[in-house]
């Protein structure tokens, strides 16, 4: 699962997930690369991605959880599921 927006909230995001069987956190989109790095450093997400499109382009996920305005994600239009 990746998430979309690595601010505050998805520290929420990140230990919910991390509480559920069988789901794991591989990949975290953000514009600002000092969020990106701390958050994927802080819950061991192995990919980070400065774009939807640039997750997109890589694929190899089945969900992700949006913590973003929701024009962030107008580009998530293929057959992963959005948490929001």
């Amino acid at each position: 699962m990746f998430v979309l927006g690595t601010g505050r909230m998805a520290a929420n995001h990140a230990k919910a997930l991390a509480a559920i069987d069988g789901v794991s956190l591989t990949g975290g989109v953000e514009v600002d690369p000092v969020n990106l790095k701390d958050f994927c450093e802080a819950y061991s997400v192995p990919h980070q991605f400065g774009s939807v499109e640039a997750a997109i382009a890589r694929g190899q996920f089945d969900a992700a959880t949006n913590v973003t305005p929701d024009a962030m994600v107008a580009g998530l239009d293929r057959e992963e599921h959005l948490v929001q």
